[in-house]
């Protein structure tokens, strides 16, 4: 939870940055801007199926969507999986039971 604390505290105090304008779409299509979020704090989690400790925090991040802003969707799941891994996002989506917006494609070109 420290961990957690910290990163909404970095994201709070950002201002003017560039990754506002970071737009991606959800597994859906539906386009996600970080300039959408404008005046909320937003956890921005970069994760992929295959990371060892992505999948030992991502129920930290599941507990605290439930139990600290349970009314809006604060936290953001942005997959780094490419083309050969997106296949096991779904699942990971369903083992963690995440139930907040979960960005593809998120890897850097």
């Amino acid at each position: 939870m420290r961990h957690v604390i910290f990163i909404l505290l970095c994201f709070a105090t950002a201002r003017d940055n560039p990754a506002i304008h970071m737009s991606l779409k959800d597994d859906g299509g539906q386009s996600h801007s970080l300039s959408d979020y404008r005046g909320k704090i937003v956890v921005l989690n970069f994760w992929a199926d295959l990371c060892v400790p992505c999948r030992d925090e991502m129920p930290i991040f599941v507990e605290a969507q439930k139990k600290v802003w349970p009314t809006q969707p604060c936290d953001l799941a942005a997959s780094l999986d490419d083309a050969r891994t997106q296949k096991y996002v779904r699942k990971f989506v369903k083992t963690y039971k995440m139930d907040f917006p979960v960005l593809l494609d998120a890897r850097p070109n």
